[in-house]
């Protein structure tokens, strides 16, 4: 597989954060406030200790980690376990977006999205990604995906039962967050070693070989996809 170019993926990094800078002096001007309000950091505005909320920015930053192994894994992957890995990555930067701008509590209330649609959605995406484990048979991922999604659900009940918890319900949050380190990882792990990234073998044992090639099925085409050209080669 043949990977970007470094001059575009530096060009669209960066366009990228120059999109989020310009958005940000927009809505400054919009809300009437100074640009450095949208781009300081919280405790410094408010004069606060550095440790005030430090769990709950771990919290967005294992979101992030998450968020990134998985768009990497889904990358660099087969196709036969790229989806779990893509829905993961989309559903956790989701998740730190949601956890950084307070989305489903106070911004999405705000411009009448009421907080149970964002869980509704959070709860379809991770159903969608634990179907996907099962369907793809990545065994090894379902043990961390469902622990670390019990623990959010708990952190979840938490939230809705009671406003006095925080402690309880964003620690648990950060453990469920925590365990889903490992899923991309033996989502990964999980994918047939020594096969081309551009071979697709189905759960049936069928090969698909190369982009437009030749299409083969049995083992002889899984023989053929890991080791082409050897009998040449002697």
């Amino acid at each position: 597989m043949s990977g970007p170019r470094p001059a575009g993926l530096v060009a669209a990094l960066l366009t990228f954060g120059l999109l989020a800078i310009g958005l940000a002096a927009l809505v400054a001007s919009v809300v009437d406030r100074p640009f450095e309000v949208l781009v300081r950091d919280v405790t410094a505005m408010v004069d606060e200790r550095p440790y005030v909320g430090a769990l709950s920015l771990l919290n967005v930053v294992v979101w992030s980690v998450i968020s990134a192994l998985s768009a990497f894994v889904a990358w660099i992957t087969r196709p036969t376990v790229r989806a779990p890995a893509a829905l993961l990555g989309a559903f956790t930067a989701a998740m730190a977006i949601d956890d950084a701008l307070l989305l489903h509590e106070d911004l999405g209330p705000m411009v009448g999205v009421p907080e149970r649609l964002f869980i509704l959605v959070y709860a379809i995406a991770a159903a969608g990604v634990a179907g996907l484990l099962v369907l793809r048979r990545i065994h090894a991922a379902i043990l961390p995906y469902v622990v670390g999604g019990a623990a959010l659900a708990a952190s979840l009940v938490v939230d809705q039962v009671t406003e006095d918890w925080y402690g309880i319900e964003d620690s648990l949050k950060l453990l469920g967050a925590l365990v889903w380190i490992a899923v991309p990882i033996l989502v990964h792990a999980s994918a047939p070693a020594g096969v081309d990234a551009e071979t697709d073998i189905e759960p049936n044992g069928a090969a698909q070989v190369g982009i437009g090639g030749p299409t083969q099925s049995g083992p002889d085409a899984v023989a053929d996809a890991k080791g082409v050209g050897v009998g040449r080669a002697g």
